[in-house]
């Protein structure tokens, strides 16, 4: 643990020492302007993130973690692929001892002798960790939902919207006028509004607005107060390069025009100055822009809303509009605050979740509640018997579906509704079970629904279920689970975790039970009825795992990813680099557990047997040649690990391969794995020495057998007096 400690400091401080020369380096080598086109994509990370994803990868658009990409988006990471280093929070708990306070009155409470009574708090102290995240262009799997921004702001339409949007986000008034001497707009402190030039393109009257804006917002001055309690002033030039960054980074978020920007003058402006002015300035044109942003997209969202209600109120049929409720209020922000959490970096996100109450009740998350257009709640009108088809029509799955679909929106407009394609399919198949069991619910209970829902459930009842699979395979959560069935009609299934190894399985059930409920009781038994599955076909799993293990035992490629682009041989790279990371994820998973079991030697011939010997050492050798300096290495394993060599070694951590094949496991347990393969390698060079002996002695006694059974021949031929012996051999006398 005090080892992981100490690995993530040096991560934190090679990335602190990156961030800081990387500020210095926008500033003086005229690359400023990639981190306000980075900050435009990226306005609610800090300011430190925003400069290390420009340093790492600029043409970043979309960051997700490893696994955030899997379980959200449905895609993967690319083999060969380096993750973007970033900080994530990390806070530590700690107890303290602390006065109980009365929550009323909020003074110590008092025990009978007058002294305060004392109890054990939690706190959380802030700390922060490197993590991993990679780009969308990084990664493979199912399409992303997009918004075409550029087809909004290219119509007039889109022009007014904006524009409103800009408005919003003011807190003064914008006042269009003529204005001299070819002024585009200024902010006026004693007036409290902004002016704009009249006449302007749509984009420069944009353009000018926010620029002032951003003035209103940091530069202005309370007329109310005495000189002595203003705010202290920034220079001019200062002021004109916040609010000309700012309002660059919001154009570029929303695809205006942007290329008249020019920001030669901010080497100049930052020549003199201190590391912590320049942090100052970008944590605060990063933190104003972020709250523009925001306004506007929340404005924007509500004009659209509002247009396509009007532009659609004629094919709306008739209905009833409620205001949401508190609770629904409540529900709508929870479901926004973790939609916000999930697209962050956060790799944890439950304790802030398990803060929601907190927050929402100090009024820290009124920005993600629904804004009043959300919060008008549209009632569509009862099903109606004009819905329930004539018994004599026939039906269909797709007919049944939409009807089914429309009286879950008539039942609760809030209820989360399968696709109709969903539906369809679970219809078509008998599988919708769920739906069956919910319509009996409201039979029972609900009698101004009873009618509709009984009518449903009897035509639900026409389609009869598909006959149980014999086998069928499926993918959860980066999992596996196989399914078929057994000798006396119940169900086997084995359960493979990522890495394709055998996790559980066994039987379960009898030949009356059916696949649909097999399938669940296992889900239920692994602890994993929640998640989300995906049917992959039988044959596909099989074919996986015999590529999978016939890939995990390839030959080590020995060169790095550059040869082998230049040789053309970046299939086989690919293939090695994945075994040697999926080598070292198994170590990093099972090896401390085999350790505490007192099962090193099962596991790391378990290891070598699936990996080979070489790539086996690679991981473990890439652990101890990376802390040269750790004094819990012995340095008879540090030498036996300098000889391993390990393709993709460089001085430069953002291209060394070992940081990728290491593992975090305790030094003292390292060793052991070190020594122990050597021990395992020295045995099988015997084994392959003794047995290569023994077929050696086996030919030779091969040969002398077969000359002794001549030589024995010619005896029993000569006894016999039935002729010329045999010859022994070439130019040797007859016996």
């Amino acid at each position: 643990m005090a080892d992981y400690a100490k690995q993530q400091q040096q991560k934190i401080k090679e990335a602190t020492d990156r961030l800081e020369s990387g500020i210095k380096d926008f500033f003086h080598n005229g690359n400023y302007q990639d981190y306000l086109k980075v900050m435009s994509r990226f306005h609610s990370y800090s300011y430190s993130n925003s400069i290390l994803i420009a340093l790492q990868k600029p043409d970043a658009t979309l960051l997700a973690g490893y696994a955030a990409w899997q379980k959200n988006f449905k895609r993967h990471v690319l083999p060969g692929e380096h993750g973007i280093k970033i900080f994530a929070p990390a806070p530590v708990k700690t107890q303290i001892e602390r006065e109980k306070k009365d929550p009323d009155t909020n003074l110590p409470i008092l025990d009978e002798n007058g002294e305060p009574v004392m109890e054990i708090a939690e706190i959380k102290t802030p700390r922060f960790k490197i993590v991993s995240v990679f780009d969308v262009s990084q990664t493979d799997g199912e399409p992303l939902p997009t918004l075409d921004i550029e087809e909004l702001t290219a119509s007039v339409q889109g022009y007014q919207n904006l524009f409103s949007a800009v408005e919003y986000a003011s807190a003064v008034p914008i006042i269009f006028a003529p204005l001299d001497n070819d002024i585009k707009g200024y902010f006026s402190p004693q007036e409290q509004n902004i002016h704009i030039q009249e006449g302007m393109s749509n984009a420069q009257t944009i353009k000018t607005a926010l620029h002032e804006l951003a003035h209103s917002k940091l530069h202005n001055i309370d007329l109310s107060l005495p000189p002595s309690g203003q705010k202290v002033q920034k220079d001019r030039n200062t002021k004109e390069v916040e609010a000309e960054s700012i309002a660059y980074v919001v154009c570029q978020h929303f695809g205006i025009d942007t290329s008249d920007y020019s920001f030669g003058y901010v080497a100049t402006w930052s020549q003199n100055k201190e590391l912590p002015e320049l942090k100052s300035s970008l944590d605060t044109i990063r933190r104003t822009a972020a709250s523009i942003i925001n306004t506007m997209e929340e404005k924007l969202t509500e004009l659209q809303l509002a247009q396509e209600k009007e532009q659609n109120q004629d094919q709306i049929p008739q209905s009833n509009t409620r205001s949401m409720t508190e609770e629904e209020i409540k529900d709508f922000t929870y479901e926004q605050y973790k939609s916000k959490l999930q697209q962050s970096p956060i790799p944890d996100i439950e304790p802030y979740l398990a803060d929601f109450e907190r927050l929402y009740a100090e009024g820290q998350l009124d920005n993600l509640k629904p804004t009043p257009e959300q919060q008008q709640i549209t009632e569509e009108p009862a099903l109606s018997s004009a819905t329930v088809i004539d018994s004599h029509d026939p039906d269909t799955p797709s007919r049944l579906a939409a009807d089914l679909d429309a009286f879950i929106s008539s039942y609760d407009p809030h209820m989360s509704k399968s696709a109709l394609p969903d539906l369809t399919e679970d219809i078509a198949g008998g599988t919708a079970v769920y739906l069956k069991e919910w319509l009996n619910t409201i039979i029972q209970d609900e009698e101004d629904f009873r009618p509709q829902a009984q009518e449903l459930l009897r035509r639900m009842d026409s389609f009869p279920p598909e006959p149980d699979p014999e086998e069928a395979a499926f993918e959860l959560n980066g999992h596996y689970l196989y399914l078929q069935t057994a000798s006396d009609n119940s169900w086997d299934y084995t359960y493979y975790d990522a890495f394709l190894n055998v996790i559980d399985g066994g039987q379960i059930g009898d030949e009356n039970m059916d696949f649909n409920t097999a399938k669940d009781e296992i889900l239920e038994m692994l602890n994993q009825k929640d998640i989300p599955l995906k049917e992959i076909p039988a044959e596909q799993l099989e074919q996986m795992i015999e590529e999978h293990e016939n890939d995990l035992h390839c030959p080590v490629y020995l060169e790095d990813i550059a040869a082998a682009r230049e040789k053309g041989e970046l299939d086989s790279w690919r293939i090695s680099h994945n075994a040697n990371c999926t080598c070292s994820r198994q170590f990093q998973s099972e090896y401390e557990r085999a350790y505490a079991d007192r099962t090193v030697p099962e596991f790391l011939q378990k290891m070598v047997d699936r990996y080979g010997m070489q790539r086996c050492k690679i991981v473990v050798a890439s652990t101890i040649q990376l802390s040269p300096k750790d004094g819990r290495y012995t340095p008879e394993m540090k030498q036996a690990a300098a000889q391993v060599y390990v393709p993709g070694t460089n001085s430069n951590p953002s291209y060394d391969r070992r940081f990728e094949y290491q593992i975090n496991c305790h030094p003292v347990t390292v060793n052991v794995a070190m020594r122990d393969l050597l021990s395992l390698e020295q045995e099988q060079t015997k084994n392959q020495s003794t047995t290569k002996q023994k077929t050696d002695k086996t030919r030779e006694s091969k040969k002398r057998t077969s000359i002794r059974a001549k030589l024995e021949k010619n005896k029993a031929l000569l006894a016999s007096g039935e002729g010329k012996s045999e010859p022994a051999g070439r130019d040797k006398p007859q016996l």
